[in-house]
């Protein structure tokens, strides 16, 4: 036990993970109820954090002069273009990384799941606030947050409502923070629920997709995007990650950004205060744009549509170069809204058999967990580049930029072109689906048929009361009409 309690906090959650996996892996189905635990820790985060992003927007904007909104507001879009335009080269780079792999389509449309609607009313106009605060519609809440800060602006004595909304907030971070200390339990749980339900041979089919969007998320999140925040900030990569490290392995074990959104927000102040930049007006910046960038598109969610390439890639469809604009363009839009959803509008899109999001849904086990710490990486950057521009922090180190391209593109063309290599390994004894359909067998003896040359009409006419399944059983003989072009 004092063992135990000398590991730091990220020692013991990335310790919770892997005996969770162990667990899950070694006794399967039997450890399958741990997955109602993680779904109570999940609950437990996910309590706080829509009030908590609430008050803090409403506080924050409210005591902002309109001078300032409109500086964040401006760094915050010029940066997050910067972001998904490295988002888009990355869609036209990793395909590459699939090999040659002849095969075709062969699927079923009962299987395809129907996309879900998108409600642009619901997902981002608050037309009931209590309804989207039960359904946990983020958007919608953020909206209502904004207009009700904006709409305190201007008035002089809003500090009788601010301040109250200070200490239920404060609140809300105490226990947040009490929830957190259970992580390493939590974690374990959901590992081994997760992996309770993974079946092999589900991954034996999804390794191309899997791989290419593991080598995305790491070089994303452990090379680009370090480098972005090195060339542009005063905060080392190092520095960054070891703060973040134990929220980013939350969120890898729970799947989603959201429960820990408090964290994220102390993990940039705590980044902020080891350059004295911490100030209070630092501090409501922060606040006030993590939560208005959760709705825009991230790298982790902008990164999981190369699953369009590989569908058309296993399906034997190739896109070709003037295929990509309306698959960039797709993505751009898509991409605000869940992947479940956006993903068969981009594949209908491309003529790409949508009966291959199926095999999306299995793949969301593992890429879910991936895609969420890209995408939270992905706000650390966001956020700190906003406010080190917005409070005069920012220094472009054009000195460290031209090695920093050489090293990245170093990085995609060896991991691009070793995976290719690995896949292509790997994948040589697995049958194309044109192989497995030449080898299927009949179970039953072959019928004896006779070709018409010419069309005419039945000889058998129908009785009186007899319907053409009737003559059918009576003949026992199917006539059936073929085109043979």
């Amino acid at each position: 036990m004092q063992l135990l309690s000398k590991l730091s906090l990220s020692t013991k959650v990335f310790l919770g993970v892997c005996l969770g996996v162990f667990t899950g892996v070694f006794f399967g189905d039997k450890v399958s109820w741990m997955t109602v635990a993680g779904n109570v820790f999940i609950g437990l985060l996910q309590m706080t954090v829509l009030p908590y992003i609430m008050i803090s927007l409403i506080v924050n904007i409210g005591r902002l002069s309109l001078e300032t909104g409109k500086r964040l507001v401006k760094f915050g879009a010029i940066f997050l273009t910067l972001l998904l335009g490295l988002g888009l080269i990355g869609l036209l780079v990793f395909p590459f990384a699939f090999p040659d792999w002849g095969t075709g389509s062969f699927y079923s449309n009962d299987f395809v799941l129907p996309p879900q609607e998108f409600d642009f009313v619901k997902l981002y106009i608050p037309t009931n606030l209590f309804s989207s605060l039960a359904l946990n519609v983020v958007p919608a809440v953020v909206l209502f947050s904004i207009f009700l800060g904006v709409g305190l602006m201007k008035i002089t004595n809003k500090e009788d409502l601010l301040r109250p909304l200070d200490v239920i907030n404060d609140g809300l971070n105490q226990v947040n923070k009490m929830v957190v200390k259970l992580t390493p339990i939590g974690v374990f749980a959901i590992g081994a629920g997760v992996m309770s339900e993974l079946s092999l041979s589900d991954l034996s089919r999804l390794q191309g997709y899997l791989l290419v969007y593991l080598l995305a998320v790491c070089v994303f999140t452990f090379v680009i995007l370090p480098l972005v925040i090195s060339v542009f900030t005063p905060f080392s990569p190092k520095e960054v990650l070891r703060i973040t490290k134990p929220t980013l392995i939350t969120i890898f074990a729970t799947g989603k950004i959201i429960v820990v959104y408090p964290q994220l927000i102390e993990n940039i102040k705590d980044i902020l205060a080891t350059r004295n930049a911490n100030t209070q007006e630092a501090q409501a910046e922060v606040d006030i744009l993590m939560p208005l960038a959760y709705p825009f598109p991230n790298l982790g969610t902008f990164m999981i549509f190369l699953f369009v390439p590989f569908a058309a890639w296993y399906s034997g469809k190739t896109l070709v170069l003037t295929d990509y604009p309306l698959f960039l363009s797709s993505t751009l839009l898509s991409s605000f809204v869940a992947p479940i959803t956006g993903l068969p509008f981009s594949l209908e899109l491309l003529n790409i058999p949508k009966d291959t999001f199926q095999l999306f849904v299995v793949s969301t086990v593992l890429t879910d967990r991936i895609r969420v710490v890209l995408g939270a990486f992905h706000l650390i950057t966001l956020t700190l580049l906003t406010v080190t521009a917005s409070i005069g922090l920012m220094k472009v180190k054009f000195v460290k930029m031209i090695p920093s391209l050489l090293f990245v593109g170093l990085v995609l063309l060896g991991g691009v072109f070793g995976l290719n290599k690995l896949l292509s390994i790997s994948m040589a004894n697995i049958p194309t689906n044109k192989e497995i359909v030449d080898e299927f067998e009949l179970i039953s003896p072959p019928i004896l048929t006779t070709l018409v040359e010419k069309p005419v009409r039945n000889p058998n006419w129908l009785r009186s009361t007899e319907n053409i399944m009737g003559r059918i059983k009576r003949r026992a003989k199917l006539r059936v009409g073929v085109y043979m072009n």
